[in-house]
């Protein structure tokens, strides 16, 4: 990514900056609705992502990086709300 270092530099710090600006207030949240609210934020995150790497600020691979990563953190914040039992799964 070092190529993109002088291509709107201050775009992506932007990016970068307000999502954990905007993550932090829901640690003073009760803990269902914080993951909740996180997981809809890794999403959102998600589709910042995909659009900066439309309008070329950021590598093609980034998107593969990202998925993986939006994915993973993701199922885990959906498996501790199913086992804290705020959301129910099909078979139980």
């Amino acid at each position: 990514m070092a190529q993109y270092g002088g291509k709107y530099p201050y775009h992506r710090y932007l990016i970068g900056v307000i999502a954990p600006a905007l993550a932090w207030p829901t640690v003073f949240l009760p803990l269902d609705y914080a993951l909740l609210v996180q997981f809809v934020g890794f999403v959102g995150m998600y589709f910042a992502d995909s659009q900066a790497t439309t309008w070329g600020w950021a590598p093609r691979w980034y998107m593969t990086y990202r998925f993986i990563l939006t994915f993973v953190v993701g199922a885990c914040m959906i498996m501790t709300l199913i086992g804290r039992g705020q959301v129910r799964c099909l078979p139980c």
